[in-house]
């Protein structure tokens, strides 16, 4: 087809005149709704307690507090029995 066009000196001169402007668009993706929400569930977040944790102590207040709060609600029925 090209050879064609080069070989019509009148197609190519009609060509050369013309100006095409291409829109911007949106193209839809193909991925499906929950594999959109499993990568945004999926993405790496930053720490919201970063500002208000030491890092000497970050260890102490945001891994063990909780494991030992989980601990007491559990054996917090027995103690009461």
């Amino acid at each position: 087809m090209k050879d064609f066009i080069n070989q019509e000196p009148k197609i190519k001169k009609r060509l050369d005149e013309d100006t095409f402007e291409i829109p911007d668009f949106y193209m839809k993706s193909n991925v499906p709704k929950t594999n959109q929400l499993l990568q945004l569930l999926a993405s790496p977040t930053k720490n919201p307690l970063e500002l208000f944790v030491r890092p000497s102590r970050s260890f102490v207040t945001v891994q063990l507090i909780p494991v030992l709060i989980g601990f007491i609600m559990t054996l917090a029925p027995f103690i009461w029995i």
